[in-house]
């Protein structure tokens, strides 16, 4: 497994609009790339964090926002300060259960 984290500052007034936009993309990037799920997650500090799983670094390259998503995926990226992967890495070890999966 491959896993991708992302670090976002959004735009205090574009939170809940970037939330919704980014699940919309998330999932669409499940469906149409093979992803394997994705959590958004939200610091103190108002820091979104996000991380997404990919059965390998090939799928996660090769994937692109499906075209009927861009408007969405546009408003997401618009409604960050700043947008970056943090981290790619590659899963060294997994726990059975640990996201609810056995």
């Amino acid at each position: 497994m491959f896993v991708v984290i992302h670090r976002m500052h959004v735009k205090t007034d574009r939170r809940q609009r970037f939330v919704a936009c980014w699940r919309t993309v998330a999932e669409a990037l499940e469906e149409d790339c093979g992803g394997l799920g994705s959590r958004l997650h939200v610091a103190d500090d108002g820091t979104y964090i996000a991380y997404s799983r990919w059965p390998d670094r090939e799928t996660w390259e090769n994937c692109e926002t499906p075209a009927r998503y861009a408007a969405v995926n546009n408003t997401m990226h618009e409604a960050c300060e700043t947008m970056e992967v943090l981290y790619e890495l590659e899963t060294v070890t997994d726990i059975p259960g640990f996201d609810g999966e056995t």
